[in-house]
């Protein structure tokens, strides 16, 4: 089975919940061989999203002259009919030969590129390469980070890999945007985005919140430990996890609550099976937190039974306690 994709750990944060979606049973991964391409998929709300290299386009500025790779002016311009400038307009670029209209995205369309924790708004600016991803203007790699002027002199010198772009079909106008533009009409789509990453990850907690556990015997504490954590190692491989940990579902089950209570559940009244193990329906309901950008996580787990099972296996406790 193939390694399921992954983005940068350094851009975790700023996706936030959108890395949720990008295994959403409704994603299409796209494998088209694109030279510069790690990973590209239309997400379930029609979103383009890829990671790739981001090499440096000089296109329509005073540099492309002292660009050997440039094309001149950019293929994609202003309502005026304008170029657009690489170096005062965020722009990316996407490979000619129908690539834009396979994926219902069009001229001026706006996208948000992350590289690391750096986040800039950009348009679809110009057609590159056919058969070759990953493109911006100078200015978009500058705020990015990743200056390619200097002294009045331009560097040939990108990216070469971990950008992620996500494009939002018929987001713009048909005509390339001035930043300022972009930079007013991506946040809202990026932030409606995380919004729509956070209601799958609601969906992938009703998935994880009941498990039937095998116990042999009486409830062992080591292999109900060992179990519990198995179970809240598949939410945490799933959801974001609290900030500064490494997503343990271990962890998770040490501060969890309600574990003493299952070590005293009810002997089940179905035979056991040919191991010797019952199967009790363990429940846990996940609590939730958030930083201060709204990224929610996993905080802390409560476990317990249904509600008859639950009395009885307290009553059982209390005794022992005593």
């Amino acid at each position: 089975m193939a390694k399921r994709y992954s983005p940068p750990a350094e851009s975790l944060d700023v996706l936030a919940s959108i890395k949720c979606l990008l295994h959403h049973p409704k994603v299409k991964e796209v494998k088209n061989g694109l030279d510069g391409q790690t990973f590209m998929c239309e997400l379930p709300g029609g979103q383009l999203y890829f990671e790739s290299q981001l090499q440096v386009d000089s296109d329509g500025s005073i540099f492309a002259k002292q660009d050997k790779t440039g094309a001149g002016p950019t293929s994609i311009r202003h309502a005026d009919g304008t170029a657009l400038d690489a170096n005062t307009i965020n722009y990316f670029v996407l490979p000619k030969g129908g690539f834009d209209k396979k994926h219902n995205i069009k001229d001026g369309d706006f996208g948000v590129v992350i590289r690391g924790s750096k986040v800039a708004y950009a348009c679809y600016g110009d057609r590159g390469q056919n058969g070759k991803l990953g493109e911006g203007s100078i200015a978009l790699l500058r705020e990015l980070g990743h200056e390619t002027v200097s002294r009045g002199k331009f560097i040939n010198d990108g990216i070469d890999d971990g950008v992620i772009t996500i494009v939002f079909p018929g987001s713009g106008n048909g005509f390339g945007q001035l930043t300022f533009r972009s930079r007013q009409a991506g946040p809202p789509l990026f932030e409606k985005l995380k919004e729509e990453g956070l209601a799958y990850e609601k969906e992938i907690l009703k998935k994880y919140r009941s498990r039937d556990l095998p116990l042999k015997g009486s409830v062992d504490r080591d292999d109900l430990i060992a179990k519990l954590s198995d179970w809240m190692q598949e939410v945490l491989d799933e959801l974001p996890h609290a900030p500064g940990t490494d997503g343990d579902g271990e962890d998770l089950v040490n501060t969890a609550d309600g574990i003493e209570t299952l070590l005293y559940a009810p002997a089940t009244l179905a035979l056991p099976d040919s191991k010797g193990y019952n199967t009790r329906t363990v429940y846990a309901d996940f609590k939730m937190g958030n930083t201060p950008d709204t990224k929610y996580y996993v905080k802390k787990v409560v476990f317990h039974l249904n509600p008859q099972d639950q009395a009885a296996a307290e009553r059982e406790r209390i005794k022992a306690n005593y």
